[in-house]
């Protein structure tokens, strides 16, 4: 830092006893050279991006890219589907930077329908960014206010000079987002708000952040009186805001530049602005220019480029909405302010300024819809109450007889006509300027009204045909805003996409154009039938889904926008309209914050399923929307009561249309009617219901519907977790995901596609294959007993359904078949049904003759619709319905060497979860949610907990467990997995002791490389426990968050000696753990040779682990080694006592395998985990985690061998979660209920 100082000041005058000394010389200045090659591409094609630097320190993207680049390279980007610009920032050595873009133009052979789509963009100010206009956030700031009441410049004002600058003190706020339904935090709601912003004012001041924020490297430059500095806004941070003391008459020219933008750049809009409109044809901008309610009425009183923000009643300049269509190549769409004169002769008339401005500046090629105003028939807006005021003025003066032309003596049809008759003048004022031959050419005079009332446009246009003559010689087209809206009221998600879908299918009929309008008066006229009969096009303004009707829970709207069903329904809507033949439909609107449910993006940088929807048609070649769809299928699907006590039933009622077959998943199975009810049996534990109807095309449309059981009394299951298994293909028993390629092996050649560590292939930067081959989905192993695989496994057959995007041959390898194949070229997505039969061996599957692979493959699960955006299967989310808690080091793979920095952690993103770094984080986080269960979860050994930046492993966890899991939902956290057994813990112990940087670990003197090893795992809890604090809040240790530290159960000095070396070096552990505990396995003692044999040697096993349960003897401190257990020690320390797992372990003295195995469906098994489980939770410890939900039949700990058959373990768990939890008071410390003979 105080290099980066000295070299700062270098570029400075120095001014010493009145001589100046220039030294600027002395340190380059940065330079950037930054290209694309090619610079136009086909859709679907990559370019390379080159750049090289001089006399700088780093560069980072924005953009198409992001993050830190190298100072000179290359970078190819992924395959383009739309024009996309890339920006490099470079920083130099004198602390300046350098600018530069690299735009790619992506074109296509064919015609796509993003010709038919255009995207209203939002209004320009503090609160409502989302869309990233600016990169100086100056121009759409709150406006200038005192130091007392920063955030307020109507009731603070400041004096102002001649340009809008303040001349005193001042205070203003940029960014001011609004809060979120779901109480989501802004770094996942609004993540492009953080960052580094740089600032530069003309002046000297005191800048300070307003409650958020640092301001750093404020440099003042006394040659150009210019001051620069930067604003860094952290994660936890609010708003953007700053004030400006100790000034001399105030400051002018502030401009705060965007992260990722570099003072001096000569761009005014942002990259990720421009590229989230290169799909569209045409930009709508009548928010950004405020037209509603506007006040302006000359052409002097208009918004300057010049003025310090475009925040205000007038909206920004009109050289803006020029500069952006001139940017992106786009067509415009504006709104001209109701209350300018029309009728003004001067050269000063409105829209003659502005037909002449946009005449001599906006790039030839580019079309101008121009509308009067913004809905004029809607009484919620001043400018309709005040245009029918002035119709009914223009009658009764006669100003204007034409209105009355029929003696309709209606006042409202006045206003209607009086807005198309403005409409026309506004396009005979235009051809003033531009020539009568643009009109309906370049420049295109629209009529918009009401899309439910399109009698009201047929009355106007038949009042221009006959009083001015064939509108189609002066008005290019008319239209409405097909919003659809929930029809009713509705409790939760899945109530609201049924209510919508209903919404939908009433305004898709008004697309289709018939029937045919023959002119005269008809009510039951559509907006479509009526321009083709006056030769006009039609425009829909606005359009998409409105969420604000019938809205009484913010936080459903906001869980639905995203739900995969929204995307649905958007592509629906745009491919009914562009399929009826219509000419062009403006989405309302391009972003907006999480509080306005009409953005298709609440933040430019995160996809959302709108945005996606929008995107997809957009590339969508146009000649494939080619059907009118009037109705799209519907599927009804609830239950009632939603809630049930233990015992009781549920009624499940279900109603589709437009359907061919419904069939049922989770708790119940088989085939539906396609409209019914359905009494559940009773149930014991809360149960999801799954039921998926099979449309007339071949598609399914899918619901789920959840029964919550509770129990007037506090069950045992508050006191049992169940550990989960690893997440792959050999060992899918417990059915974890709905789509099996996120367990997939991983991608192999053809030659050996079971083998992709061999036989690799080549891979894209996504993970996902670059040319043919073969992947295998579930590779059951075999049998101890020979048992087929449908007694074993029936899960595995059936029909599953296969999607990926791209064309293949897809082949069975050697089981099953695939039938149904479907090639979308529109979506270049492939579909296919995959039937494993009865006589198959596993789920693997070929794929040839592809063009450079294919990608974003799933297969799912019989039972499973493509449309799903379940992630979990039922049968999974239902077993698991009994436990309170989650553990998931299998899943993590803790025990594998691998993921020691959070950047190289496993990603939801990633094809497969199959992989030694284990499973996303976020896919933990979303099973907790889903279940509603807590959380057990392990820090990988490998680590580094000192690591003191904010990429540090642990912190980024906290912080992403704190953002996205729900409230309520408890943590337990644990360093590693049987760190005892882990030779790396052991040998990072040696050396922290011989290097000095642990040497608490030998505080004592011990000289025992074991205790070091045991201590240190202590010691890394505690730092886990510190790290999880910094990030909660002290308060959430022990409460929310649980560290725990687990040893070996037959050793429990261990514990003792690590909790005592806490306890002398750390204070008191119950400061900072939450509990202790080990894995009271319960194994035959002795080798056998039968069944009998068997049980008799698990007796003695379990009894021999029963007594440490009691926490008897007490442990009253000191150095014990016999004669205590994990609960004495807990007691005495004040602390909780855990089982992290524990169950029968009949791998001992395990010289039969199918001996063992029949074991496995004796009752006897059954009582020897009820009464561990009895007497664990009856001496009172305070969770039991077994050992473990599902495994293959040749694993021996598995509850279930398939989670839809049941077995005796399976029972005795469910039995005993079931039971009152005041029924186990008993502490037993032996048993002899099992019945040998």
């Amino acid at each position: 830092m105080k290099t980066q100082n000295i070299l700062k000041l270098l570029l400075l005058t120095i001014v010493f006893f009145g001589t100046t000394l220039p030294l600027a010389a002395t340190i380059p200045a940065p330079t950037l050279t930054f290209s694309a090659t090619p610079s136009s591409v086909t859709i679907g094609a990559t370019s390379v991006l080159t750049w090289s630097t001089t006399n700088t320190t780093n560069c980072v993207g924005a953009g198409g890219w992001s993050g830190t680049q190298t100072l000179s390279g290359t970078f190819t980007t992924p395959a383009l589907n739309s024009t996309t610009i890339y920006t490099l920032t470079c920083t130099g050595l004198d602390g300046s930077a350098v600018s530069q873009n690299a735009t790619i133009t992506t074109t296509s052979s064919i015609v796509n329908a993003g010709s038919k789509m255009g995207v209203n963009i939002s209004y320009i100010n503090d609160w409502g960014d989302r869309q990233h206009t600016f990169i100086d956030v100056m121009k759409q700031a709150r406006g200038f206010a005192s130091l007392q009441c920063p955030w307020d410049p109507v009731a603070c004002p400041v004096p102002l000079d001649a340009n809008g600058w303040p001349t005193t003190d001042f205070g203003v706020f940029f960014l001011t987002p609004p809060s979120d339904p779901l109480g989501r935090p802004l770094t996942t709601t609004y993540p492009s708000m953080f960052g580094t912003y740089k600032l530069s004012f003309t002046g000297q001041a005191t800048v300070r952040p307003y409650n958020y924020g640092q301001v750093q490297n404020v440099v003042y430059n006394a040659l150009t009186n210019t001051t620069t500095a930067d604003l860094v806004i952290r994660p936890t941070d609010g708003y953007v805001a700053l004030t400006f003391s100790n000034t001399t008459h105030g400051a002018q020219n502030v401009q705060l530049l965007r992260p990722g933008y570099a003072l001096g750049t000569g761009q005014v809009f942002t990259s990720e602005f421009l590229n989230a409109l290169a799909p569209f044809s045409t930009i709508r901008t009548m928010e950004a220019l405020e037209t509603n309610s506007n006040p302006a009425t000359s052409w002097a009183t208009r918004t300057l480029t010049t003025a310090p923000t475009q925040h205000g009643s007038l909206g920004i300049a009109w050289e803006y909405v020029i500069q952006l269509a001139n940017a992106t190549g786009k067509d415009i769409w504006i709104n001209i302010p109701d209350q300018v004169d029309l009728n003004d002769p001067s050269a000063n008339n409105y829209v003659v300024q502005l037909a002449t401005l946009i005449k001599n500046t906006l790039n030839p090629g580019i079309h101008v819809y121009v509308e009067y105003s913004n809905e004029l028939w809607n009484g919620g807006f001043t400018q309709t109450h005040t245009n029918t005021a002035s119709a009914v003025a223009d009658v009764n003066s006669g100003a204007d007889p034409s209105l009355n032309y029929d003696k309709i003596n209606n006042q409202w049809y006045w206003g209607y006509r009086r807005a198309a008759h403005q409409t026309l003048k506004i396009s005979q004022l235009f051809a003033g300027v531009f020539g009568p031959s643009a009109i309906n050419d370049t420049i295109r005079p629209v009529y918009m009204s009401q899309y439910v009332q399109p009698y009201l446009t047929e009355d106007s246009l038949r009042y221009l045909a006959a009083n001015f003559g064939a509108p189609n010689q002066y008005i290019y087209g008319v239209g409405g805003a097909p919003y659809f809206s929930p029809q009713i009221a509705y409790s939760d998600v899945n109530g609201l996409f049924t209510s919508l879908l209903k919404g939908l299918n009433t305004i898709l009929p008004g697309f289709s154009g018939l029937s045919a309008y023959n002119g005269g008066i008809d009510y039951s006229a559509k907006f479509r039938s009526i321009a083709n009969y006056f030769g006009l096009k039609t425009l829909m303004y606005e359009g998409g889904p409105d969420l604000t009707v019938n809205r009484t829970n913010n936080a459903i709207v906001q869980s639905s926008e995203s739900d995969a069903r929204i995307n649905q329904v958007v592509q629906a809507e745009l491919a009914s309209a562009i399929g009826c033949g219509n000419d062009l439909f403006m989405y309302y609107k391009l972003a907006s914050p999480t509080s306005d449910p009409f953005g298709a993006y609440e933040d430019l940088t995160l996809p959302t399923p709108k945005s996606i929807a929008l995107n997809t048609v957009a590339k969508t070649p146009l000649s494939n929307y080619n059907v009118c769809t009037t109705s799209i299928p519907t599927l009804t699907f609830g239950a009632s009561p939603s809630s049930v006590t233990v015992g009781s039933n549920s009624v499940l009622s279900w109603s589709s249309t437009n359907t061919t077959a419904c069939v049922g998943s989770g708790g119940w199975k088989g085939s539906q009617a396609l409209s019914g009810t359905f009494t559940t049996p009773a149930l014991n534990s809360t149960t999801i219901y799954t039921l998926t109807c099979t449309l007339p095309d071949g598609s399914t449309v899918s619901q789920n519907t959840t029964v919550t059981v509770t129990s007037p009394v506090v069950n045992a299951g508050s006191k049992m977790g169940i550990n989960i298994g690893p997440i792959n293909d050999s060992s899918d028993r417990q059915l974890t995901f709905i789509d099996i390629m996120k367990q997939a092996r991983g991608f192999a050649s053809l030659n050996c596609p079971w083998d992709p560590v061999n036989c690799p292939v080549p891979l894209n930067a996504n993970g996902w294959p670059t040319t043919d081959f073969g992947v295998f989905f579930l590779t059951p192993p075999g049998d101890p007993l020979g048992r087929s695989l449908i007694s074993t496994y029936p899960s595995m057959f059936g029909t599953y359904k296969l999607s990926f995007t791209g064309k293949a041959t897809v082949r069975p390898y050697n089981y099953g078949l695939v039938q149904n194949i479907v090639y979308n070229a529109s979506s270049n997505t492939t579909t296919a049904d995959v039937i494993i039969r009865s006589t198959d061996g596993y789920v693997a599957l070929t794929f040839s003759n592809t063009t450079n692979g294919v990608q974003n493959i799933r297969l799912l699960r019989p039972g499973y619709s493509l449309g799903t955006n379940q992630v979990f299967t039922s049968e999974f989310l239902n077993a698991l319905a009994p436990f309170s808690t989650l553990r998931t080091t299998e899943a993590q793979l803790t025990y594998a060497a691998f993921g020691a920095s959070w950047a190289t952690r496993k990603l939801a993103s990633d094809p497969t979860q199959q992989d030694p770094r284990g499973i996303a984080w976020e896919y933990i986080i979303q099973l907790a949610n889903a279940t509603g269960k807590d959380i057990w979860v392990n820090i990988p050994e490998q680590v580094d907990l000192n690591d003191p930046t904010a990429d540090n492993y642990v912190i980024q966890l906290a912080a992403l467990i704190k953002n996205t899991l729900n409230p309520g939902i408890h943590v337990y956290v644990e360093y590693s997995n049987r760190i005892l057994q882990d030779s790396g813990n052991m040998s990072s112990a040696v050396s922290d002791v011989a290097s000095g940087i642990d040497p608490s670990l030998n505080y004592d003197n011990a000289n025992s490389q074991w205790y070091w090893a045991y201590r240190r795992a202590a010691h890394q809890t505690l730092k886990i426990s510190q790290l999880f604090a910094e990030v909660f809040g002290p308060a959430a240790i022990n409460t929310r968050i649980r560290p725990v530290l687990m040893s070996l159960y037959s050793q429990p000095y261990f514990a003792e000696d690590s909790l005592r070396y806490l306890n002398t070096n750390f204070g008191v552990p119950s400061q900072y753990l939450y509990g202790i505990g080990g894995a009271p396995y319960a194994s035959p003692s002795t080798t056998y040779s039968d069944m009998n044999g068997l049980f008799a040697a698990l007796q003695t096993g379990l009894n021999s682990i029963l007594p440490a349960f009691s926490g008897l003897p007490t442990y009253n401190g000191g150095v014990v080694y016999n004669g205590i257990s994990f609960k004495s020690l807990a007691n005495y320390y004040g602390l909780k006592t855990l089982m992290y797992e524990g169950g029968p372990n009949l791998s001992a003295n395990n010289t039969n395998a199918a001996l063992v195995e029949s074991a496995e469906s004796d009752i006897r098994i059954n009582q020897v985990v009820q009464a561990e489980l009895a007497d664990a939770i009856g001496c009172g410890n305070d969770l039991f985690m077994y050992y473990k939900l599902a495994a293959p039949s040749n694993n021996l700990f598995g509850a279930y061998e398939d989670l839809t058959l049941s077995t005796p373990k399976s029972n005795a768990l469910n039995t005993v979660a079931a039971t009152p939890l005041s029924n186990y008071n008993a502490c037993t410390t032996s048993t002899n209920q099992l019945y040998i003979q």
